[in-house]
Parts: structure tokens; C-alpha cells; sequence
């Protein structure tokens, strides 16, 4: 699957998540969620949305999982301005949302609303970004065009931000790093793993990350197909829940229906 594709897959996902949520709570807000893609698996990540907390999630599945591609779907607030209408100057960090959250006028006029905000990244360097702006009426998500809001995209504060994470976690440079030598870089990138090392890192990976509290939920999807590796995860898991007591909750494996697969 392409980047494109993994992107509106999972955007597609969120989407009907929001509007599934907003029937509950109108003024719901989404935490940050992030579709890791390694061969035929797909890791995913939820947590807060700060770019500190999104970065470093990225960074421990890049090297942790040696995942090769990312969505990254953020909510925020997103304007049509390009001038801040209180202060007459520029649009700056944080003033879509300054708008939106104390300026009613705004809201209702759809010159500001909130988006999920995404951008995908992959290790060749193709970097994909977008806006998917909505605005609630009821208790009902209603789209809007994506075009009409498309030079938040050029606004500081957005998912560009991130950027030098994405140059950095895929760098052969970091990578070393991380793996503590060259030989042990070689090793865990260069070489076949066998399943049983596959599941070990899917394991380790997930542990370390619920430990340190870098992910809010995670969770793994395999192909259907692949029994025997559904079987190993599962099995691992499960000690790794024994282990961690509270933290279980945050470990869970899932498999997609059949025409996911």
C-alpha cells in the first residue's frame, strides 16, 4: 500500500471516529493518533497532542519498531485569515485557536474551526499534508472544504513543527545511535529477523512504550492471514500484561476484518 493510501485509510478511520464521538460529547476533542506501517503490520499509537509527546512516539517506533511509514493525525483550530482580526497583525502560533475558543464570531462566520490536521511521512522522504476541517452542529461533525482552510497549512504551529523529527528518525545517523553500535545497527536494519524476533521487538516495543508513559492506548493489527504470528503476539502480550499489572490496558492486539486484511 502506498503512502496516499495508508493516509486516506486511516484518515477515513478518524473521520467516522469524530463523528461517532461528537454524538456523545459535541465539544470533543481527539488526542493525537499515529499509524505506524511496517511491512504488512500496522502499529497504532495514541497520545497527547503536544508536538514533545508526538515526536517522541515517532522516534521510539522508528528505531523500536523500525516502522517505515507514519500517519499523523493531530485535532486543531484552523483559520481562512491570514490576519488576526483582533491584532491586525499576521496569523501567529496559537491564534486560530485563540479565536475559535474566545471569539464566538468567528466560529460561527467558519472563518476559524477545528481540523483533524495530518500529515504522512515515509523513509524516502515523500511527506504528505492536509487539513480536514469540521465544525459540529447538534450532534453532528459537518465537513467543510479542505481548500477553504488550506493556507493554515503555511501558518507556524502546525504539523510542520514536527519536521525535524521527521528528518532526524530515519536518519541512518540516529538509527546508530539509537542501536548503540554499527554492528547492532546492521544486525536490527540490515538483516532478516526471524518471526520469533519480529515478535520480541513488537513486545519490547510496545512495553517500552506503555512504561514510559509515551503512548495514552497502542495497538497492533496483523494480516488475518498470519496466524502464527497473531498467536506468538498474543502470547507475549499477555506476559507483558502479567508484568506491567495497571498498565495491561494499554496492550492490546487487533485483528482487521477480512476485507482489511
Amino acid at each position: 500500500m502506498d503512502l496516499q493510501s495508508q493516509l486516506n485509510e486511516f484518515l477515513d478511520v478518524a473521520k467516522r471516529a469524530k463523528e461517532m464521538a461528537v454524538k456523545e460529547e459535541p465539544d470533543h476533542v481527539a488526542n493525537a493518533t499515529i499509524a505506524a506501517y511496517r511491512d504488512d503490520l500496522v502499529g497504532h499509537i495514541m497520545t497527547s497532542n503536544s508536538p514533545k509527546s508526538v515526536g517522541a512516539a515517532l522516534l521510539a517506533a522508528a528505531f523500536g519498531w523500525r516502522a517505515e511509514a507514519f500517519v499523523i493525525i493531530n485535532e486543531l483550530c484552523v483559520t481562512k485569515l491570514e490576519v488576526n482580526p483582533i491584532t491586525g497583525e499576521a496569523i501567529e502560533d496559537g491564534d486560530a485557536r485563540v479565536l475559535f475558543e474566545n471569539y464566538p464570531e468567528y466560529k460561527r462566520n467558519r472563518e476559524v474551526a477545528r481540523s483533524l490536521s495530518y500529515v504522512a511521512v515515509d523513509k524516502t522522504g515523500e511527506r504528505i499534508y492536509g487539513v480536514t476541517p469540521y465544525v459540529v452542529e447538534g450532534n453532528e461533525a459537518i465537513w467543510l472544504d479542505p481548500e477553504e482552510y488550506a493556507i493554515s497549512l503555511t501558518h507556524p504551529g502546525g504539523l510542520d513543527i514536527l519536521a525535524p523529527v521527521f528528518d532526524h528518525m530515519f536518519s541512518r545517523d540516529y538509527l546508530v545511535e539509537a542501536s548503540g553500535s554499527e554492528e547492532n545497527y546492521k544486525t536490527f536494519f540490515e538483516s532478516e529477523l526471524f518471526l520469533e524476533e519480529e515478535v520480541a521487538m513488537d513486545v519490547a516495543f510496545i512495553k517500552l512504550t506503555a512504561e514510559t508513559k509515551t503512548a495514552k492506548a497502542i495497538s497492533l493489527a496483523a494480516n488475518q492471514d498470519d496466524t502464527e504470528r497473531i498467536e506468538l503476539v498474543r502470547a507475549a502480550l499477555q506476559q507483558v500484561s502479567d508484568e506491567m499489572g495497571d498498565e495491561a490496558e494499554l496492550v492490546e492486539l487487533n485483528k482487521p476484518k477480512e476485507d482489511d486484511a
